[in-house]
């Protein structure tokens, strides 16, 4: 089952929290790591990523059966910490003892409104991502899939392998500068799938 299946997103209009809970599992951990690249803590971006379920659930009869569910929790995620931002932001301005909160916030919240959530730039990212995938030699390749994808942990995988913990690590160390490199303009998106 992918996250763009046509019949994830009308279970979901069809009120099937097997499908909710499925975009859930396989997407809260990308929310919660952009949302936190610009709000800087673990509790806000939480909230964030957690909101951007709720109105996905709450919006749910509105949805497009082609929608890219994906790209639409990400620019939900994205507008909340734009307004959480603007709202900090204000905040310091009136506050003199906050000031500098404001000073160090508005890079990433002009990043982060000039951020292009769109369906296209998540094609692109996955083009450039199976590109560099491709690139990197098989074992490196295998064992990062097995990581990402999979899900599976370093032990798991040097056993599955039959390799040492450290060659799996220094596999990944590899795979993943090579993806930094390749997706650096997209990194606030991307940063929950290459860290």
């Amino acid at each position: 089952m992918e996250i763009l299946d046509t019949h994830i997103v009308q279970g979901i209009k069809n009120d099937e929290e097997k499908y909710f809970r499925y975009v859930f599992d396989s997407s809260y951990d990308k929310l919660f790591f952009f949302a936190k690249e610009f709000v800087q803590d673990d509790d806000t971006a939480n909230s964030v990523a957690q909101g951007a379920f709720i109105k996905l659930w709450e919006k749910r009869k509105e949805l497009r059966v082609d929608s890219n569910l994906l790209a639409w929790l990400f620019t939900v995620t994205k507008n909340d910490c734009l307004k959480l931002l603007r709202k900090r932001r204000k905040e310091s301005l009136v506050d003199d003892s906050i000031i500098n909160f404001a000073d160090e916030n508005i890079v990433g919240l002009k990043a982060l409104e000039q951020f292009d959530t769109s369906e296209l730039v998540l094609k692109e990212i996955h083009q450039i991502v199976e590109q560099t995938l491709q690139q990197l030699p098989p074992r490196c390749r295998e064992i990062f899939q097995l990581s990402r994808f999979k899900e599976l942990k370093n032990r798991e995988i040097a056993q599955q392998l039959n390799i040492s913990e450290k060659a799996v690590e220094a596999q990944m160390t590899k795979a993943l500068k090579v993806l930094k490199k390749n997706l650096q303009d997209y990194l606030p998106l991307v940063s929950w799938f290459v860290i």
